[in-house]
Parts: structure tokens; C-alpha cells; sequence
């Protein structure tokens, strides 16, 4: 986040959000089960940031959590390379979107050099999205995903 004053906005396109919501609904039809994955998080040239490219890897899925494969999330991680954000996103089928005690100690158990980005949804497509900071000291802010619009 370049610049101090600027309202930096985050956005997506409604064709990857609903994609995460297809991911949701497959999972919690086929195993009542949560689901999570990743999302690439691109700065565009007005200092904002846009989360694309969802993708979901091998994992432990339950009803009430899901474990991603350290194996296949480092994988993922090595192929984008180093000067790439990502965004952890999960499910909560059913329930509300919230953070959980194991999703707070999930994004504080990963730190990164400033901040990190998470996304928690549901399947009435309500959302919660976090920015962590990690430095200069350690602060969250839930805040507003905003849609591209589609153009004709």
C-alpha cells in the first residue's frame, strides 16, 4: 500500500467470486464439508488490488474446517514466485461469515513482511475480508470487496 493517504480499494470480478462460491456449494453438498483455497492478489497501476485466479488444492475438508496440504500449498506458492500476494479464502457453507479462532491463528500463524490478505464466504455469498498488517505493528481491518463491473 504505496501511498500513506490513498483509500486503497480491493476488488474482484463476479465470474472468480462465483467461482468460490461454486467451490463452496460442490464442497458442502458432496461432504457438508468447508473448503479453502487461494487467490492471486495483483496490485493494478492505481495502487489498488485485485484478487483473481481462484484455485483450491489438496486439502483435509470438514464441517467445521479445512486443512490445506502443506506439500501442494508450497508448490503453489513456488510457481508464482516470490513478488506475488496471495489470499487465503475459505467457506463456511452454511454459517455466517466470520473469523473463527482457527482462522485468526491461521493468519497470525502466517505472517508476512506488511500485510496479508484473507477471504471468508458463505453460500448466501456474504463475505468477510481481512487485511492483516504485521508491521509496524501488528493490526486488523475487515474491509469492503468491491465487484468489477462487467462490461457489454
Amino acid at each position: 500500500m504505496k501511498d500513506e493517504n490513498k483509500d486503497v480499494k480491493f476488488w474482484i470480478h463476479p465470474d472468480d467470486f462465483d467461482i468460490l462460491i461454486a467451490y463452496a456449494s460442490s464442497a458442502h453438498t458432496q461432504f457438508g464439508a468447508e473448503i479453502g483455497g487461494q487467490l492471486i492478489v495483483e496490485e493494478d497501476k492505481d495502487g489498488d488490488f485485485i484478487l483473481k485466479n481462484p484455485v483450491i488444492l489438496k486439502q483435509e475438508v470438514s464441517g467445521g474446517e479445512c486443512t490445506l496440504d502443506a506439500e501442494a500449498l508450497t508448490n503453489y506458492y513456488s510457481s508464482h514466485g516470490s513478488k506475488v500476494r496471495h489470499c487465503w479464502w475459505h467457506s463456511h457453507h452454511t454459517m455466517a461469515a466470520f473469523w473463527s479462532g482457527t482462522d485468526n491463528n491461521c493468519i497470525l500463524d502466517n505472517p508476512a513482511n506488511d500485510f496479508s490478505v484473507s477471504l471468508v464466504i458463505n453460500l448466501k455469498r456474504e463475505y468477510k475480508l481481512r487485511i492483516q498488517f504485521f508491521k509496524p505493528f501488528l493490526h486488523e481491518e475487515n474491509i469492503k470487496l468491491n465487484f468489477l463491473k462487467v462490461e457489454t
